[in-house]
């Protein structure tokens, strides 16, 4: 082999090898990225939803979530089954790989009071569910449990008719 050949071999690695490089160190599209987390506990929230750009994405088993999106500015609404939904904007710049951002969710509660029809005086200990949860009312006959989403309220006395509201 010449000279020029390996001249010519040179030239060329070097320029695909430069080629290689540019293409390697260029900017990917921005990432948002995060987990959803519950406000109260900050445990992940498996199986939330994340509605950006058109697109709806489901949180993994520790509620950590992943999008590729363009660069532009985005509304983001975050719901789970359970908890107050949440909405709020991001803007995803030119040069910015990741946005990084946790959001918490609120669980969402039902709270009640529970007392004799005829004589307005408040009722404790009743049992109070709704979708396989169960609570009791307080001496005042309050009452609180998660918010039982589609799904009807039981109460049950021993004295008293069982009551049920939709």
């Amino acid at each position: 082999m010449t000279f020029r050949a390996f001249w010519l071999y040179g030239v060329l690695g070097t320029l695909v090898l430069c080629i290689v490089c540019l293409l390697a160190c260029s900017p990917a599209d921005p990432a948002f990225s995060g987990q959803v987390r519950d406000r109260e506990n900050g445990g992940g929230i498996p199986q939330a939803h994340i509605e950006i750009a058109g697109q709806t994405v489901s949180t993994d088993e520790e509620g950590e979530f992943d999008i590729s999106l363009d660069v532009g500015r985005y509304h983001v609404v975050v719901s789970a089954f359970g908890y107050a939904r949440e909405s709020f904007f991001i803007h995803l710049h030119e040069g910015v790989g990741r946005y990084v951002c946790d959001i918490e969710l609120k669980q969402r509660t039902v709270r009640g009071k529970v007392f004799d029809a005829s004589t307005r005086q408040p009722l404790s200990g009743v049992s109070v569910s709704s979708g396989g949860i169960t609570g009791t009312t307080e001496n005042d006959g309050h009452f609180a449990l998660p918010y039982p989403e589609r799904q009807s309220l039981s109460f049950t006395e021993p004295c008293y008719h069982d009551g049920e509201l939709s």
